[in-house]
């Protein structure tokens, strides 16, 4: 079968199985995040506040270098005390300011990265079984619905049998295979009820009803996605980096495995959604058929169960197309996924980690890729406020430099240091109009809009 038929017969039936493209959203990002220990804010926080202080020292041991007087000539020496003299104390060793900066640095950085791995895992996983429990779900309704019709079966063969139209053995059979679908739906209700308390055991909410699952199903056209080409976030990153701090080179991770079972379950999926249309179609001819005498009651009945063997096949392959996506989305760093940005939750936890002197509004982030440091405003800040089909854009500018302009996120080349130009000027415009002008902490892998 060819790829474009593949396609063709997965959108004929998508809202039949429920397959939307880019379904996906920040729903598992946010509903997580009270799920990863706070503390982490707490000590970004505070190390953000150390930064900051050894910053402002190193600055003012250069000013007061430079501000220094001339020595002074040496007095005459007097005379030596008749009385012995206490030994003088020792010197406080000096303060390295600019190594405790580069310490200081480095542990934000590592501490960032491993905020923000748990709060990805976080996300994920909840996916995962959410898309897991939605299959349950569907499961559990195909179940109800069998075992209302043998429960049917079952007492029309009673009723047969008080009028001598069956024997005893055909309603022992149809009681005993009631009896096991029963069984069948209370195994099945088990095991819901166990995800269902480990999804809230994580989200801290009661699952409802109406929740939208697709929020949590992954679907894109694997055949499209070139790995070569994705932008590999590997960590959190900063538009300069203090002297004395090395940094290992962004490498793009080994998605192969990752890519591969994506593929194999878009494929899957698309053969399972042939058999569902096929079956459709027969459905349709043989409902004609009845209507001619053609057909008969039982043979459709055949079908329905056939067409809903096929609903459940499509539903399970669309699953694991979901979980395969997600799985090379965590492998690539987000590559998928990063265009969508964060959730609200998680960009408030980042703001809650900021420090007082750094303190704005709106939030940012910054990660490291191969190419560069990518920059992504998250949330804008107060005074930028677009409506409607408003296009924002914006131009971040370092020591007097443009270094991008337009929308978005940009990649841009980590810069180069310039003593005490401690933060980037990124001005706002609404459709060409500017708007605001803000700072950002260039020492920071995340902050706010500095007014």
């Amino acid at each position: 079968m060819r790829i474009a038929s593949v396609i063709a017969a997965a959108a004929v039936a998508a809202v039949s199985v429920g397959i939307v493209a880019g379904a996906y959203t920040n729903y598992c990002d946010g509903v997580t995040v009270s799920s990863v220990d706070m503390e982490y804010t707490v000590k970004l926080k505070d190390i953000g506040t150390q930064f900051d202080i050894c910053l402002s020292e190193i600055h003012n041991k250069v000013i007061s270098e430079v501000k220094k007087p001339a020595t002074e000539e040496p007095t005459t020496a007097e005379p030596a005390a008749t009385q012995e003299e206490a030994p003088a104390a020792e010197p406080e060793p000096a303060v390295d300011h600019g190594q405790m900066l580069s310490e200081l640095y480095t542990q934000r950085i590592e501490l960032f990265d491993e905020y923000t791995a748990e709060l990805t895992t976080a996300e994920y996983d909840t996916a995962l079984m959410l898309i897991d429990y939605d299959l349950l779900l569907k499961k559990l309704e195909i179940l109800y619905d069998e075992y209302k019709d043998l429960k049917k079966q079952a007492q029309d063969s009673e009723s047969l049998f008080k009028i001598g139209g069956c024997d005893m053995s055909a309603v022992e059979a149809d009681e005993k295979a009631v009896e096991s679908k029963y069984y069948d739906i209370q195994a099945l209700l088990s095991e819901i009820s166990a995800l269902k308390a480990d999804i809230e055991a994580v989200t801290g909410t009661k699952l409802t009803s109406d929740l939208d699952f697709e929020q949590a199903y992954l679907i894109a056209d694997v055949i499209k996605i070139d790995p070569a080409t994705l932008t590999f976030i590997t960590g959190g990153a900063t538009l300069c980096v203090p002297q004395g701090v090395e940094l290992k080179a962004a490498e793009a991770p080994d998605i192969t495995g990752q890519y591969n079972t994506a593929l194999k379950c878009y494929y899957a999926l698309g053969a399972a959604m042939r058999e569902y249309v096929a079956v459709q179609e027969k459905i349709k001819k043989c409902e004609a058929e009845i209507k001619l005498g053609k057909a008969t009651a039982e043979q459709y009945d055949i079908l329905a169960g056939e067409k809903t063997a096929a609903y459940l096949s499509a539903s399970t392959a669309k699953a694991e197309l979901a979980k395969a996506m997600i799985e090379l989305d965590r492998a690539s760093g987000g590559a998928l996924t990063y265009s969508r940005g964060i959730s609200y939750e998680r960009a408030m936890a980042y703001k809650s980690a900021v420090s007082e002197a750094q303190s704005g509004s709106g939030c940012w982030i910054i990660g490291r890729t191969a190419d560069g440091v990518m920059f992504m405003p998250m949330l804008l800040p107060k005074g930028v406020a677009p409506e409607g089909d408003d296009v924002v854009t914006y131009k971040l500018e370092y020591n007097g430099e443009k270094i991008y302009s337009g929308g978005g996120y940009c990649i841009i080349p980590q810069q180069e240091y310039k003593d005490k130009c401690d933060h980037a000027k990124i001005t706002y415009y609404i459709n060409g109009i500017k708007t605001a002008v803000y700072r950002v902490d260039v020492f920071s892998p995340y902050g706010e809009f500095i007014g």
